[in-house]
């Protein structure tokens, strides 16, 4: 079994176990009057807006997507007794550090820009800052740092630096158990995506008003699928990310997107509508609700399109459908390229400005599939073959040339 499809699984077995429902009987949603949003007045796709035709003519003529994202600089992540990488669950870039959520233990690792170990911020415990199953990481208000805890279904929110800030609880009275990455750039206003339950009545996603001293939801958005209802096990939603003053949303069934405004209205759904779901709903469900899950069968959803993840590149969106196939959208919505492939499985791990960073995968099959720009900038940092699999992950930083 390839690699790439064994963290596939793996993943996907993690999501299975650790997305069920936490929501109870005695919270109702229909006797909280919690508002569903509505439409928004805005509308998606924005026809009349797109990027030059010079970027549109790169887009479509792009042979793979380290063709259209092209190499700039490679980062080794530097490896201590104290920095050891495990996996990269997640990563964010917050103005000059990279924080890295590790998969298989506990931490949350920050690095400088150039890859040199800087410190781990906070631990694992029951104490202030301290954690239990940290899953994603995100920048939010005020050039802070974010940390979602799964296991404590909390946020915790600390300084670039990891001075801790506050700890605030996602999680009551059975309620949420969200598996989404969050959007908190609004101090008072924090959002979450792909919430978990058995209550017909929830919505699919929450806008949540935060105060010093409380939390609390004031409107819900996005219909959950009748076929989910009641359902213990789900996969992960890890598409969500926020375009300008709009919220895209991928659902892990789906290979279309939906966008919402910021108050929850519906502003569209995006994507090739020619294009049918490669996943199989009532398949899943027949595997997730089976007492005896095949590993087989669950390779095989794993494997089909759906969404993957959200990453925003300058004026440009990344879809990633299923590692080796991504849909690429303007900022408006419209839908520029389906299915732009690569030769070899990509991990994308984040987007910003103008800067795609994946995982740099060095093997003897990846070498074959390197640019002479690649293999020049893996030598500079003095990469030693026979030392293959003792380093900590690379980080590819390709570039949106303008």
């Amino acid at each position: 079994m390839k690699f790439s499809t064994i963290v596939l699984l793996s993943a996907t077995l993690f999501s299975l176990i650790s997305c069920r429902s936490t929501e109870d009987e005695g919270y109702d949603w229909e006797k909280a009057r919690i508002p569903l949003a509505g439409n928004s007045k805005h509308r998606f796709p924005m026809i009349d807006r797109t990027v030059s035709k010079q970027l549109q003519l790169r887009v479509q003529q792009a042979e793979s997507l380290k063709d259209l994202f092209p190499a700039e600089r490679i980062v080794m992540l530097e490896t201590t007794d104290e920095s050891v990488i495990g996996y990269i669950n997640d990563l964010a870039y917050v103005d000059g550090f990279w924080y890295v959520v590790d998969r298989f233990q506990p931490k949350l690792l920050q690095f400088l820009e150039s890859g040199a170990f800087s410190k781990q911020i906070g631990r694992e415990g029951e104490g202030p800052g301290e954690y239990g199953q940290p899953a994603f990481v995100r920048p939010c208000y005020d050039g802070n740092i974010a940390l979602y805890d799964r296991q404590k279904s909390r946020i915790h929110v600390f300084t670039r630096d990891g001075t801790w800030i506050k700890s605030t609880p996602i999680a009551f009275g059975g309620m949420y158990y969200p598996d989404a990455p969050f959007i908190w750039d609004d101090k008072d206003r924090l959002y979450l995506g792909g919430l978990s339950g058995f209550s017909p009545k929830s919505p699919r996603h929450v806008l949540m008003e935060v105060s010093e001293n409380r939390i609390k939801p004031v409107r819900g958005f996005g219909k959950k699928p009748e076929e989910l209802v009641g359902l213990a096990y789900s996969l992960a939603w890890r598409s969500m990310l926020r375009v300008d003053d709009f919220i895209w949303i991928g659902s892990p069934y789906k290979t279309k997107l939906e966008v919402y405004d910021m108050n929850g209205g519906f502003a569209g759904a995006i994507g090739d509508i020619s294009r049918p779901n490669e996943l199989d709903l009532d398949e899943f469900l027949k595997v997730a609700n089976s007492k005896n899950r095949s590993r087989e069968k669950l390779r095989e959803i794993v494997t089909k399109k759906y969404n993957r993840g959200l990453y925003q590149v300058g004026d440009l969106v990344v879809s990633n459908l299923d590692l080796k196939s991504f849909d690429i959208y303007d900022r408006w919505g419209n839908l520029l390229r389906t299915d732009l492939k690569n030769n070899m499985p990509v991990t994308i791990l984040t987007g910003y400005d103008n800067k795609l960073v994946s995982r740099f995968i060095i093997s003897e099959k990846g070498k074959r599939f390197m640019t002479d720009n690649e293999i020049g900038l893996l030598d500079a940092l003095g990469w030693e073959e026979d030392k293959n699999g003792e380093d900590n992950p690379y980080l590819r930083i390709g570039v949106l040339k303008p």
